[in-house]
């Protein structure tokens, strides 16, 4: 559904090589009426450029997006609501272990693949409150991405009109509370 774009300087694997998708996303209810995710991603590695950094210390910034939107009868759909999540994976060549940063909250892991394994399985991470009521014609978009924005200054700089550090999943779109 979904593939990354990303590529290295002659680092060997080409951008085309990795990708990644959403597989599966839901929202759910709790008993106090509080709204979480629960999200799929398949994915078996980083983009070359983003291993190299990472390997060299440089944090990878992601951004994971939800977005509900009720759909139009003309021009637009329109934003219902909208919450993003900041995820930051860092690697600490001295101690050789990983961090995984999901807000405020930090995981440490001792290998890759641990890392992956977390990052790959998004279980009860909170939307809203009790604030929407679920409607049929409500369409949820999930997106992630790598958030330059937030990147070192020597990445941006480096980044501006190269592709290759542009790491984007295709959205998964679904209708959360439509009978299937």
């Amino acid at each position: 559904m979904g593939a990354m774009v990303l590529g290295g300087f002659g680092l060997g694997a080409s951008a085309r090589e990795v990708t990644a998708k959403i597989a599966h996303a839901r929202l759910w209810r709790n008993e106090s009426g509080a709204w979480f995710l629960d999200a799929d991603l398949n994915m078996e590695r980083f983009p070359p450029m983003w291993e190299d950094l990472l390997q060299r210390g440089i944090e990878m910034p992601l951004r994971l997006e939800l977005m509900l939107y009720r759909e139009r009868w003309y021009w637009s759909d329109q934003l219902v609501y909208g919450k993003f999540w900041r995820i930051t994976i860092r690697y600490r060549p001295v101690t050789q272990d990983w961090l995984l940063s999901v807000g405020e909250s930090t995981h440490a892991f001792y290998d890759r693949e641990s890392l992956m394994q977390a990052l790959r399985k998004i279980r009860a991470w909170p939307v809203a409150g009790d604030i929407f009521n679920p409607l049929t014609d409500v369409r949820a978009e999930l997106k992630l991405a790598v958030d330059l924005t937030r990147s070192p200054q020597t990445v941006r700089a480096t980044a501006l009109g190269n592709d290759d550090y542009v790491w984007v999943v295709e959205p998964y779109r679904w209708y959360p509370w439509r009978e299937r």
